[in-house]
């Protein structure tokens, strides 16, 4: 990570603008820095040397203020252990500002940002290659610019330089052609890497098409040469290089970053370097001035630097983009920094009605295209007229401007035309200007030039086939005639502007009534609107257009929207991202649903921040509920019901969190609705035989096995199961020797319920029916229990009928029921569910119901929506089935869940009995809260969880073919892939001594799991050598952290649930 990142700008208008921008990027980490720093240029300045000292300045204050540096804190001490990054901004006002006035910081890339909530911008991606670069760099300070353009991304870690240089300037490869106003770098033969001379190149009007090496701006300085530049800041002459010189009243000492600071890195001859021969033309280019003091400094700086070298090294990766001596059209079709193909059409960040154009960025376009080539970049095409179509003679390109089809149908873009558009202020107002140019034009280019052109043509034709004459568009104190300096363009305010404006394309369209309103017109230059250019309102409009576009498409956005989240609260448009998901969930399908409500349960947390609270927590509010009602009966009412009871909590950090915690509970609400369907499967739709009703006082029990996954867990939990499939493979397993899981009731003649748990003081007697209404409430005395009532229809609430009269009709007596599992609270072993399974299993009986596996399976799912734990069904699979299982269901919204019963051989039976390694952590973790926290990142939708899920799936398939096969070695890689999987699904589920246990065993022990949700319970394992069983359970207390981890033997169970009635054994089919 950067120690800070220093931004260096012209003005303090551009300050002001960059500073907002690097507070919302660094907002969200995608700087990579722990500081941002805007540091103005001292008035005056044209150089990137002063520029570069007064930046070093203002940075190591800054550090200094805000750090305890031992010693005193010498600027000196800081640098030694600080990695600083200088970025100059908006040193060059040509090329740059005619094709993108926003500044080059930013420009979009092509790349994605790091947390994908747009596109990477020139100063995030030159700030990143930076990273990259520094890696393995010693602490000191790079400089680098955004106004050279680089394109392309490293693939590969940089080769950083041994020994280690003291200076290292990045260079690329680029044709002669394209290097114009670079810095070419050549070395010394005799020393590899050593820079031997740097040489300024101009226009050549017969370039050659040999490669060159030239500066990418991008420089190293390890921290000693830093220290003793900083130490020259405060010597006269160098103090005219920082702010101190402009407020002691100084004119600013201008200097080369290369050719000045850096010279006695790589000028061999004192004399030659102190005469600056070498760089008096790029000086006089740039505008850079000469004056007495620089001799001076020149001296100064070599006897403090002339023992260093500067060194230069390759990145290959990287591309160079002229933006300063090509026109704009050739930048765009290259590989640069946009897709130079237009036969794989490019759309990033946009909004779009119909027929995507060649390349579109960052952009909205809501009229219709013909199919024409349209390059559009941070701009917007309106229409509220959904007849109006954009014409096109060709291809034509958009940057940076809004075109209202409303306000001027005759819109029209002949081929090659460009619109740029420039934010100005303009009588206290903020106004759009618009310049047009062809894509071969090269602004800059005086008109006198052989390739200078305007609309492609050469300025003596175009002012001939117009009818405009020079004076018309320079006046006499306007010194270069270019098209830059040209005052071409009006303003557009209405629609005979416009059609001034667009007249210029026309070439043979010329009338004398559009010359004379032309000319009539108040018209404006490149130049004027750079001078005019209000760089706050760019950028603000800038950040509205990419925002307009993210919420134009918001329902369809494919993957994660969280990082537009955190973007929209660092930019401040998160109520009108509210309003787009609103919208978007009205007009969704069904199965969309779920996702946008969990969406904007997701934007409230991310609005409260991260002082609010937890995010897991009560969400049954009273003002809650009748929008939580209407998602059973009509979903556009409950959006919009939610939507006003949410206006009431968005005042506080802490409301903002609970009502994120309210539209959890409209997730669950639909989710449970959904998993209804499984009622089509359960035992309620099956016979019911009153004479097979136990006599009153006559025992039922039930015992169930307890279960170990081996693959697939997680994708069984609903809303996965049933929006992409899940398949899970478990075993079934004895603990201690024993079926530890059980229930038994009996039917009693008094018509109430008595219901008792293991570790309850005393029987919860049920009298009323509401006692039972907390049984949503997993902490409530008897939920399980309770749940199980409700669920098997034994009573139901909202019924006119008491509760003894709901007994008599359902049982015709009232029931005792008890539960137990000899297992810890949180084990991991699928206890609840499959407790669930044999409560069902003794109540079903207890009615006298006709009941199978599968009805027990299927209603064991519908409890858990009831207890809003949201479990899934691969627990009682092993539970009610025995032995080892496939689970899976498929991708459809009417739940049912299938068993794959995968034999067991007696070899792969004898294996797991004396090799599978069971110890229970001691540490409990309820799997409700991962459970949650695993589905919100199911529908968050971020690639790497997608991913996960899929690999998590195809890896069960892998598990039961090993098993089949009785492969053990891949079963065992198949546990601990499966592990893998788990902690990428539910981070932190693995505990520090977990962590210790499992590499102190990893010698002796294979196939290494958390039971079921992770985070605590039971660990499993494979031994290697069952003869190393004494040696390993001996061990495990003596590891850190695991002192109070207890041992328990495992051994496979193939009979599953078993029922007895008085004392014996009953089947279940």
């Amino acid at each position: 990570m950067w120690t800070c990142v220093t931004v260096t700008c012209r003005d303090a208008t551009w300050a002001s603008a960059i500073n907002e921008e690097l507070s919302i990027l660094n907002s969200q980490s995608l700087l990579n820095s722990q500081l941002c720093v805007i540091s103005p240029d001292p008035r005056g300045t044209e150089g990137d040397g002063e520029a570069t000292l007064n930046a070093l300045l203002v940075t190591l204050e800054r550090l200094n203020n805000i750090r305890d540096f031992k010693n005193g804190g010498t600027f000196g001490e800081i640098l030694a252990e600080s990695h600083i990054l200088i970025v100059h901004h908006g040193r060059s006002t040509k090329n740059p500002f005619c094709y993108w006035p926003n500044g080059t910081a930013v420009l979009p890339t092509q790349n994605k940002n790091k947390n994908g909530s747009g596109l990477e911008t020139y100063l995030e991606f030159i700030t990143n290659i930076c990273h990259q670069l520094k890696e393995k760099a010693s602490p000191g300070v790079w400089v680098a610019s955004t106004d050279l353009i680089l394109s392309g991304y490293t693939k590969e870690p940089f080769n950083w330089p041994i020994p280690s240089p003291d200076a290292l300037v990045i260079t690329l490869q680029c044709q002669h052609g394209d290097a114009i106003y670079c810095d070419s770098v050549n070395l010394r033969k005799q020393e590899e890497g050593v820079v031997d001379s740097l040489s300024f190149l101009l226009p050549d009007e017969n370039p050659t098409e040999l490669k060159l090496n030239i500066n990418s701006g991008i420089v190293y300085l390890k921290s000693t040469i830093a220290t003793r530049l900083l130490s020259l800041s405060s010597k006269c002459p160098f103090h005219r290089c920082t702010y101190f010189g402009e407020d002691n009243g100084n004119q600013i000492l201008q200097l080369s970053l290369f050719y000045d600071l850096l010279g006695p890195l790589w000028v061999k001859d004192k004399n030659a370097y102190l005469s600056a021969g070498m760089n008096q033309l790029r000086d006089n280019i740039i505008g850079i001035t000469n004056d007495g003091d620089k001799v001076k400094a020149r001296s100064m700086l070599w006897e403090e630097l002339h023992e260093f070298q500067l060194c230069a090294s390759p990145l290959h990766q990287l591309n160079f983009v002229n933006w300063t001596a090509l026109p704009l059209g050739k930048i765009l079709r290259r590989d640069s920094l946009f897709p130079a193909s237009t036969d794989q059409p490019a759309v990033l960040n946009c909004s779009i009605k119909q027929n995507a154009p060649a390349v579109c960025i960052n952009s909205v376009i809501e009229s219709n295209l013909y199919d024409n080539e349209l390059l559009m970049i941070s701009s917007s095409i309106q229409s509220v007229q959904p007849d109006r179509f954009l014409r096109l003679a060709g291809r034509a390109y958009l940057l940076n401007t809004k075109v209202d089809m409303d306000e001027i149908p005759e819109f029209y873009l002949n081929d090659n035309v460009c619109m740029i558009g420039y934010w100005i202020r303009l009588d206290k107002e903020i106004k759009l200007g618009r310049s047009l140019f062809s894509a071969v034009d090269i602004p800059i280019l005086e008109c006198s030039h052989p390739r200078a052109t305007v609309f492609g043509m050469d300025w003596s034709g175009f002012f001939l086939r117009k009818g405009i004459e020079p004076k018309d568009v320079w006046a006499p104190d306007i010194g270069v005639h270019s098209l830059m300096t040209a005052r071409l363009f009006p303003l557009t305010k209405d629609v005979n502007s416009w059609k001034d404006l667009l007249w210029l394309q026309d070439i043979d369209g010329v009338t004398e009534s559009r010359l004379e309103s032309w000319r009539n017109s108040k018209r404006y230059s490149m130049e004027d609107f750079y001078q005019l250019c209000d760089p706050e309102a760019a950028l603000r409009n800038l950040r509205l257009i990419n925002t307009t576009a993210i919420l134009g498409s918001i329902s369809r956005w494919p993957g994660s929207l969280a990082p537009y989240f955190r973007r929209a609260c660092a930019e401040n448009w998160t109520d009108s991202l509210l309003s787009a998901l609103d919208q978007a969930a009205l007009e969704s399908e069904r199965r969309d649903f779920p996702r946008i409500l969990a969406a904007i349960a997701d934007l409230l947390a991310s609005k409260a921040g991260s002082l609010s609270g937890v995010r897991n927590g009560p969400a049954t509010n009273k003002e809650w509920i009748p929008a939580f009602r209407l998602l059973e009966h009509s979903l556009h009412d409950a959006v919009l019901a939610l939507a006003h009871e949410r206006t009431k909590w968005l005042g506080t950090p802490e409301l903002l969190i609970r009502a994120a915690r309210h539209y959890d509970r409209t997730v669950h609400i639909l989710t449970r609705e959904t998993v209804k369907s499984v009622q089509n499967h359960m035992v309620k739709n099956c016979d019911i035989s009153i004479t097979n009703r136990p006599s009153v006082g006559e025992w039922v029990e039930s015992e169930c096995p307890a279960r170990l996954d081996l693959s697939g867990g997680w994708s069984d939990t609903p809303p996965i199961c049933y929006e992409i499939g899940g398949s899970v493979v478990n075993v079934a397993i004895l603990v201690n020797g024993e079926k530890p899981i059980g229930a038994r009731g009996r039917r009693l003649e008094k018509f109430q319920l008595v219901l008792v748990s293991e570790g309850q003081s005393e029987p919860l007697v049920i009298s009323s029916i509401d006692q039972l209404m907390d049984y949503n409430n997993p902490t409530a005395p008897g939920a399980l229990l309770k749940a199980a009532l409700i669920c098997a229809g034994v009573v139901q609430g909202g019924c006119r009928h008491d509760l003894s009269q709901q007994l008599e009709k359902t049982l015709g007596s009232g029931l005792e029921l008890h539960c137990w599992s000899k297992l810890p609270t949180g084990s991991g072993l699928g206890t609840s569910s499959i407790l669930a399974s044999a409560l069902l299993a003794v109540i079903y009986h207890v009615m006298g119901y006709k009941f199978n596996r599968s009805h027990l399976i299927h209603a064991v799912l519908h409890i858990e929506q009831l207890l809003t734990t949201g479990g899934g069904w691969q627990d009682q699979v092993a539970g009610v089935m025995g032995g080892c299982n496939r689970g899976n269901s498929f991708a459809d919204p009417n739940v049912q869940v299938h068993v794959e019963k995968i034999q067991l051989s007696e070899q792969t039976v004898k294996f797991m009995d004396h090799r599978l390694l069971l110890v229970h952590t001691g540490k409990v973790r309820l799997a409700k809260n991962l459970l949650q926290n695993v589905i919100r990142m199911w529908y968050a939708r971020e690639e790497a969880t997608t991913d996960c899920f899929n690999r998590l799936i195809e890896n069960s398939y892998a598990c039961k073919n090993a098993i089949l096969q009785g492969n053990i070695d891949e079963l065992c890689g198949a546990v601990d892939n499966y592990w893998k999987h788990k902690k990428l699904i539910a981070p932190g589920c693995e505990p520090q001594m977990v962590k210790n246990m499992m590499h102190a065993l990893s010698d002796f022990v294979y196939g290494q799991s958390l039971a079921g949700a992770g985070g605590g319970g039971f660990y499993y394992g494979f031994l290697k050598r069952p003869e190393d069983r004494s040696r390993v359970e001996s061990s495990v207390t003596s590891i850190e952290g695991c002192q109070d981890m207890i041992i328990h033997r495992a051994t496979v169970d193939l009979t599953g649930i078993s029922l007895k009635v008085g004392g014996e054994e009953v089947n279940i089919p």
